[in-house]
């Protein structure tokens, strides 16, 4: 079973719109800094930016990859292993099966404190599937009207981009931490 995404070639209407929001060149919020002791690094939300600018392909890409293989809540095989995968090729620790969960995974990165966590969802909900376009398209199957292949990419991005700031700035006495669990299904939430 292929689980990279960057494999994929074709360039979606999807992809477009994505990689159209992500060129747009808007900063991220300025207060955004590391804590170096002394002062704020004010180069973080900069280095954060140009992290997410450089990778917008592959983020898209990945996005696009779990939009495309949508699987409902604790079946989600391809899809956690295409943001595990990821998270490995750039540096973190991978722990599969947590809390008994097939496809939950922590992806760790760094020792001691304070431990940073991001919490990544990529689940598909029964009956909102659409073809990926930009228009209304239907289909009669599991999908991301949620945005949960956004969400759970948009996780993984942003715990690399600040792991490799870290890693430049010397903090790697730090704890970069992401975990990731599952969403509870429409009928567990009722209970």
């Amino acid at each position: 079973m292929e689980t990279d995404p960057r494999n994929y070639a074709e360039d979606t209407s999807l992809q477009r719109a994505a990689r159209k929001y992500l060129l747009s060149g808007e900063k991220l919020g300025s207060g955004l800094g590391v804590w170096t002791g002394e002062e704020k690094d004010a180069n973080t939300a900069d280095h954060i930016h140009t992290w997410i600018q450089e990778h917008t392909e592959e983020l898209v890409n990945t996005a696009d990859y779990i939009f495309r293989h949508p699987e409902l809540s604790k079946e989600e095989v391809v899809s956690s292993a295409c943001l595990s995968d990821y998270l490995e090729e750039k540096g973190f620790r991978i722990t599969k099966g947590i809390a008994g969960l097939q496809t939950a995974f922590v992806a760790e990165w760094g020792t001691g404190k304070p431990i940073l966590g991001f919490l990544a969802e990529y689940d598909a909900l029964p009956g909102l599937g659409q073809e990926p376009v930009c228009t209304y398209q239907p289909l009669k199957t599991p999908g991301h009207g949620c945005g949960h292949n956004l969400l759970g990419t948009a996780c993984a991005g942003a715990a690399c981009a600040l792991k490799e700031r870290m890693e430049k700035a010397q903090l790697s006495e730090q704890s970069g931490y992401m975990a990731v669990r599952q969403k509870k299904s429409s009928s567990e939430r009722s209970r």
